[in-house]
């Protein structure tokens, strides 16, 4: 299937000349613009076998990349402002909240999905308009030659703990998958238990996690640092001793550090376990050829692409109830996730905007 000869332009081809032209002559009702972010690294490969999918059709696929979907701090008035809205057919992105925010915003087609009929409920949107996938957890990355082996951190609430001042680190709020994973804790504080052996500082009188006091120990006690890579570089030279990151970059940075090791945080009898931070795929609304987009985003929700993103070195995490493969970053290990409606985060990450945003600047504190 994928050796088979297509009619159209090889992509490599058609995508440079549209990058040079800014526009391409062919009839716009023969292509199919997707829109994409610098996460899907492994994005022209899997279109170029889209293509070669349907040898009689003779559309192109022109791919255009996503401006950045919120200002790396922004104030509490434009929190979840856009800067500009997308355009084209299809959004594979990996910034759940600003899926999210082109959903409130009416910018998104409701469709009925290609998926199997037990896809979890919580990673795909109610009216239709997208569909989660290719998910990456947000895991500890930890330096055991520089960490005390009998005094670990078990939950990402760890980072608001004194006795890890200036030994832990995050990225800011420039990073997509913080922002999602912030949006998560602040819409589950109430059911988030602390424990009741360390400190109660970042505790409401209910012993849950009070959002507000968290982030305003974490900006005290965790180095935070401008994205998720120099949160890794930082835990390989000791900087610091572990650090939050997406499974991604946890899982490259360990294949080259073998000193390194992942953990899943918040995995015991209280915890409200492991966030997981999905892609999404969406058609737009104002599509101009939406048959293909439809094709086209059917076919990268589908167990063909996720089997793909898992056997890449990112160890994406299907979100198919009955995937082709698992991922090795599971491999002997039984995971308790987060339970999340991830359809609702768009108020909690305004929320967290409001709170926190000013605090949770870079500081990469020496």
């Amino acid at each position: 299937m994928f050796n088979r000869p297509s009619r159209t332009l090889p992509i490599s081809t058609f995508l440079t000349l549209c990058a040079l032209t800014f526009g391409c002559s062919t009839n716009y009702e023969k292509q199919v613009v997707i829109s994409f972010d610098s996460k899907q690294t492994y994005a022209s490969p899997i279109l170029a076998s889209f293509a070669r999918q349907f040898p009689k059709d003779e559309f192109q696929v022109v791919k255009r990349s996503l401006e950045p979907g919120y200002k790396p701090l922004p104030s509490q008035s434009e929190g979840a402002s856009l800067q500009k809205h997308p355009e084209g057919d299809v959004v594979w992105d990996s910034d759940l909240l600003r899926t999210l925010k082109h959903q409130r915003q009416g910018l998104l087609q409701s469709r009925t999905w290609a998926v199997s009929r037990n896809w979890p409920s919580s990673f795909k949107a109610s009216d239709g308009t997208w569909v989660a996938f290719a998910a990456r957890a947000r895991v500890f990355l930890i330096n055991d030659q520089a960490i005390d082996p009998t005094a670990l951190p078990d939950s990402v609430c760890d980072l608001g703990a004194a006795q890890w001042k200036d030994k832990c680190g995050v990225a800011s709020l420039s990073s997509p998958s913080v922002r999602g994973h912030w949006a998560i804790i602040a819409s589950q504080c109430d059911s988030i238990k602390l424990d009741a052996s360390k400190d109660q500082s970042i505790a409401t009188e209910k012993q849950t996690l009070d959002f507000e006091k968290w982030t305003d120990r974490l900006s005290q006690n965790a180095k935070i640092y401008d994205d998720e890579k120099q949160v890794a570089s930082a835990v390989v030279r000791g900087e610091i001793h572990w650090g939050v990151v997406d499974s991604d970059i946890g899982i490259a940075t360990r294949d080259q550090n073998p000193s390194l090791r992942i953990v899943f945080p918040d995995q015991t009898n209280s915890g409200f376990g492991a966030v997981l931070i999905p892609d999404t795929v969406s058609v737009l609304a104002n599509s101009k050829n939406p048959k293909v987009a439809g094709r086209l985003a059917d076919f990268l929700v589908s167990d063909e692409v996720e089997a793909r993103l898992t056997l890449s070195d990112s160890a994406t995490i299907p979100i198919n109830p009955t995937p082709k493969l698992l991922s090795r970053l599971l491999k002997g290990v039984d995971v308790k996730w987060a339970k999340t409606e991830y359809g609702k985060l768009i108020d909690a990450w305004e929320n967290v905007v409001e709170l926190s945003a000013e605090k949770l600047r870079p500081n990469q504190r020496n």
